[in-house]
């Protein structure tokens, strides 16, 4: 498994082809209600989900029990940007599945950052 112990931030993006997908809020908001599941973690209240106001796509975010979890869509260059954050362990490649299989677009991790924080 692709898994950490501690603090991790995962950062990852993916060019998608089909732009309407990226428009697309309940899209959105479907992906933020299910990825806390997938990836083993509660959501501890709805995703939020709204129009960018300087860039033409979406802002969504949800809190998670030990973080959160946010996506940007931007249709000018048509891509995803997504990051999580947890202080508990989570699969990163199942992320990065469930993202690439949603958006149909090719997704790849810029950063996973791992920590181990010790009294």
């Amino acid at each position: 498994m692709h898994q950490s112990k501690g603090d991790q931030f995962l950062l990852c993006t993916g060019f998608c082809p089909d732009s309407r997908l990226l428009t697309d809020k309940s899209l959105l908001k479907s992906v933020l209600k299910n990825l806390p599941q997938i990836i083993g973690m509660n959501a501890i209240r709805e995703p939020i989900v709204s129009e960018a106001k300087n860039n033409p796509g979406l802002e969504g975010y949800v809190p998670i029990d030990a973080s959160n979890i946010t996506i940007s869509t931007y249709t000018n260059n048509p891509r995803i940007v997504a990051s999580v954050h947890s202080c508990n362990e989570f699969d990163y490649k199942k992320v990065i599945d469930y993202l690439k299989e949603k958006y149909d677009c090719s997704v790849k991790f810029l950063s996973l950052r791992e920590s181990e924080f010790k009294d």
